[in-house]
């Protein structure tokens, strides 16, 4: 059997999506045969799946996966086990002892604030429940030029220079990371949502955003909050204080996408 982990530090990766590497553990017959360290970086979405299918991976053990993957893995034979958390040592040795369900704690959020059941050992099942202010996710903040979180929230989301994505555990930001706009200098309508699906984000701050690609990201179960303002960390406290919610589409976007001047459709 092999069991892939992703990894944050010594600890598993609130999210799969997050997780710029992963252990793949082959056990057989009650031993370890071996455990490789696999980097996935800034890998999309369907680079990591086919780094799993590509390492033969068993079972995947994390804290975040997304719903519209499950199927695909469920076709390849993966089996997916969310809401876990502690270090990587503690996962892996509850996993094969049997006792995983003893580390969900920090279940994912899922869209639309649903609730859905997970496989877990021995055919039973657990409850992953969306809880924003306590649980894991990922907030990707449309920003205009570098500084990480003292980067500059972009007033435009489709023309954003990139995104501050940034990790929350238990209300507070434990870790970010930059991510360029690879359209910020060739504007494709509907092209940059799907850029931000593939950072697993589960919210996205921004300045001002089209209906257009506000409805792409809400499909995606994205929560999109736009009206942010400032340095990148203010936009992220204020949205986890409860002062930053809501879409309003801008007032001038018309059917060209355009806005005040701007086009930011995408």
């Amino acid at each position: 059997m092999r069991v892939a982990i992703p990894m944050f530090g010594a600890d598993i990766s609130p999210r799969f999506c997050f997780a710029r590497e992963m252990v793949v553990i082959d056990r057989q017959g009650g031993d370890e045969v071996s455990r490789e360290r696999v980097t996935l970086g800034d890998m999309s979405w369907p680079e990591r799946f086919s780094v799993l299918t590509e390492h033969r991976v068993d079972v995947l053990l994390c804290g975040g996966f997304p719903r519209d993957f499950l199927p695909r893995a469920a076709a390849a034979g993966i089996r997916v086990i969310v809401g876990l958390a502690g270090t990587v040592e503690q996962v892996a040795k509850a996993f094969f002892d049997g006792t995983v369900e003893d580390l969900v704690v920090m279940p994912c959020r899922q869209r639309g604030g649903e609730m859905y059941r997970a496989p877990a050992l021995g055919g039973g099942s657990f409850e992953a429940r969306n809880s924003k202010m306590n649980d894991n996710f990922v907030i990707a903040v449309a920003v205009d030029g570098d500084g990480g979180l003292d980067a500059v929230v972009s007033e435009h989301f489709g023309h954003c220079a990139g995104f501050v994505v940034v990790e929350v555990e238990r209300g507070g930001i434990k870790a970010s990371r930059e991510v360029a706009n690879p359209f910020s200098q060739d504007h494709q309508p509907g092209a940059l949502p799907k850029v931000v699906q593939g950072l697993g984000a589960s919210v996205l701050l921004a300045g001002g955003m089209g209906q257009k690609a506000q409805s792409m990201l809400a499909r995606s179960g994205i929560e999109v909050a736009t009206g942010a303002a400032g340095h990148a960390r203010e936009a992220i406290e204020a949205f986890l204080r409860g002062e930053l919610r809501g879409f309003v589409a801008c007032a001038d976007h018309g059917q060209n996408g355009a806005c005040g001047g701007h086009h930011h459709s995408s």
